[in-house]
């Protein structure tokens, strides 16, 4: 191509002739202690953020529900500044949710129990599974009438205010008083059970 050739502003040649006169062993050593300092003061401009050094968390990787046991598959790994980060994080995958934890949340010791089921009940409950195919797919903390049907067509209340805790495919786990629990889960097994959907109130 044509045109009058580059020319560098004095100051620019002078630093040009200067670091190409240098050896280049030496010009590796100048190099390399200017990248260290890049990356030191990018470090730097990070722990001074008004939001804290970054820190490593556990966060849902879609939509959990009440009840969902917790694995690998269902949360990834984040980082977040460290003063947006919620109290009592957790970086453990195991246990069962207490609470329902949206997509992208972080993980907490406030959301999980390591009881299982049992760390949804009240003291008064038990846990009675009903197969899925038998009952509605009703999301978690729905109010319920549990209804024994008989084969006349009648139904008999066998718990008037019961609540899902979880769901796991295969069944629908319901919070149900101690003194009907044996009477639900036999109405189950029957296959003679109905849920009316109660307010939550």
């Amino acid at each position: 191509m044509g045109g009058a050739p580059l020319v560098l502003a004095p100051w620019l040649d002078a630093l040009s002739d200067r670091w190409w006169g240098l050896t280049p062993r030496t010009r590796t050593v100048l190099a390399t202690c200017l990248v260290a300092a890049l990356l030191s003061g990018a470090a730097l401009r990070t722990a001074a953020s008004p939001y804290g050094t970054p820190v490593a968390v556990l966060v849902a990787a879609e939509d959990l529900p009440a009840g969902s046991e917790l694995d690998p598959s269902v949360l990834q790994r984040a980082r977040w500044p460290g003063e947006l980060v919620p109290e009592g994080y957790r970086l453990d995958a195991t246990g069962t949710l207490t609470a329902p934890l949206p997509a992208g949340a972080v993980l907490t010791d406030a959301h999980v129990t390591d009881r299982g089921l049992g760390g949804l009940l009240d003291a008064t409950d038990s846990a009675v599974p009903l197969p899925a195919e038998l009952v509605p797919p009703l999301p978690v903390g729905t109010v319920v009438q549990v209804v024994a049907t008989g084969v006349d067509g009648t139904g008999t209340v066998l718990a008037d205010r019961a609540e899902v805790i979880a769901s796991d495919g295969g069944s629908l786990w319901l919070a149900v008083p101690h003194a009907a629990a044996a009477d639900v889960a036999a109405a189950g097994l029957r296959g003679s059970v109905a849920l009316a959907v109660r307010s939550p109130g």
